[in-house]
């Protein structure tokens, strides 16, 4: 077999590109921490270590360090992938930081090497901080550079009409995940192309149809794909030939498993009778991670509403003075479970605000039963402001203590609004709901309702502790650089 010759990949953060960056990155972070540890422990002085009848001075030392360090960077996070999440290169960093530095200590005792145990301890966490600072810096700015369309990697979307057109909906709709779909190859179950097309465009086939999806290697080449992704769907004979004429480009296969709302963390690969399956395990709606939960809403809510009585102090003088009326205002949600539950919110609105609303339900802008108007003239002047910077959910950190709500989940629901839900959309009902969530950092109003939906599901299904702080942390983003927010 005659291997095609290989066309570089149509994309700007190429593999190779990539990891360059973030080794340079890596190796000036490891070197900041070595030498930060080193100036705190041993000052402006060259001291020397022994090992044996040998004498080296810790500036060799600290150069032996990094190398290792760097070593098992390399060895154990692939930064040649700009396709993982920053989230997910965090367990890899931890990883491979610990293994260099056990492989450091057992050659230090091997060699006889007296190292400064003060000068390990500190050095590492000092290090991982930083890594993980700059891996997630590295990520953030190839996340906005996608957003503007660039740094996209170039795709070929394959599989049955239904599967490829929702892989193209999704990838066009999150570009930040890094892949543009260029062109779609619709096939049978046996892997025979029926049609080919660019997303978007009219036109006619790319490829003729009636060829094998093995037969694409040419074209894949010709056009310089970076990415082919293909669903599930297509027969495993047709996926095993493709798969092998796909090792003669320089294309990276990626298979969509047609699985919705599962995370990561929840998949794993597992092999039996010389297959391999993907294992995916079930949601859990209890057990101590949720114990765990709770325990973070009481400290976090508690911390908050005491930092935050003077700012309420304030606040409640400057609606008062605005509107006479109560400061709070209540309102009752469905919970956890279906359970009704009284929100606690700054008011934002007039007092016969609600008498207004049926008047002015007709020029929502908002699909689904939800209601929204970009300049609705039930808020009052300080309204705005409470609403544009999310100050008006200040007062929820008191629902959360009192153990109906929790500080990230599903955005609390009006009755009348779940009764227009799609069934499945009722299963966010396994949790709390929460004062900020994944609705709330991905556009909060601007959302359509089956965005909202589907993003209070994937919270529900695949929440993490961890997932929750970052969303925490974005948040405060949101609220000093407000979008979506009426």
């Amino acid at each position: 077999m005659t291997r095609p010759a290989s066309a570089h990949p149509k994309n700007s953060f190429a593999s190779g590109k990539f990891a360059g960056v973030v080794i340079i990155a890596d190796a000036v972070v490891v070197f900041i921490a070595l030498g930060l540890t080193y100036f705190v422990r041993f000052g402006q002085s060259f001291d020397e270590v022994t090992a044996g009848k040998v004498t080296i001075p810790y500036p060799v030392v600290t150069a032996l360090v990094w190398a290792v360090w760097m070593l098992f960077l390399c060895l154990g996070t692939k930064p040649q992938s700009p396709l993982h999440s920053a989230r997910e290169e965090i367990p890899l960093l931890i990883r491979a930081s610990l293994t260099a530095f056990g492989a450091i200590a057992i050659g230090s005792y091997l060699s006889a090497l007296e190292l400064s145990r003060a000068y390990l301890i500190v050095s590492l966490p000092v290090g991982l901080l930083l890594l993980i600072v700059s891996r997630s810096g590295i990520r953030q700015l190839i996340a906005l550079a996608r957003k503007h369309g660039r740094g996209l990697q170039s795709t070929l979307v394959v599989g049955l009409d239904e599967d490829v057109r929702g892989i193209v909906r999704n990838l066009r709709r999150y570009p930040e995940g890094g892949l543009r779909p260029d062109a779609v190859c619709v096939c049978d179950s046996e892997g025979f192309v029926q049609s080919s097309f660019v997303p978007g465009q009219d036109g006619g086939d790319l490829v003729p149809a009636g060829i094998h999806c093995s037969e694409l290697t040419q074209y894949v080449n010709d056009q310089a794909y970076s990415v082919v992704i293909v669903a599930s769907t297509i027969g495993p004979v047709a996926m095993r030939d493709l798969r092998w004429s796909l090792e003669w480009t320089r294309a990276q296969l990626l298979l969509a498993p047609g699985l919705s709302l599962v995370g990561r963390a929840r998949l794993s690969v597992v092999s039996a009778s010389w297959m391999s399956f993907l294992r995916v395990d079930p949601a859990e709606f209890i057990g101590v991670k949720y114990m765990l939960k709770r325990s973070f809403d009481i400290l976090f809510s508690s911390m908050a509403l005491v930092f935050l009585a003077p700012l309420f102090a304030v606040l409640f003088v400057v609606i008062k003075a605005e509107d006479p009326g109560p400061v709070i205002f209540r309102q009752t949600r469905i919970g956890q479970h279906g359970k009704p539950f009284t929100i606690h919110k700054l008011r934002s609105m007039y007092v016969d605000s609600e008498l207004k609303l049926e008047t002015l339900r007709e020029h929502s802008f908002a699909a689904g039963p939800l209601f929204k108007l970009k300049e609705d003239p039930r808020i009052t002047r300080i309204g705005k402001v409470l609403r544009r910077y999310s100050l008006d959910e200040l007062p929820q950190f008191w629902t959360v203590l009192r153990g109906s709500m929790s500080v990230v989940g599903p955005r609390p629901h009006l009755l009348s609004e779940l009764e227009s839900f799609p069934e499945e959309g009722l299963r966010r009902l396994y949790i709390k709901p929460g004062i900020t969530g994944l609705w709330q950092v991905n556009g909060r109003s601007d959302l359509s309702f089956e965005d909202s939906v589907q993003l209070d599901l994937l919270y529900a299904e695949n929440w993490t502790l961890a997932g929750d702080l970052s969303v925490v942390s974005r948040t405060v983003k949101s609220m000093v650089s407000p979008t979506g927010a009426y």
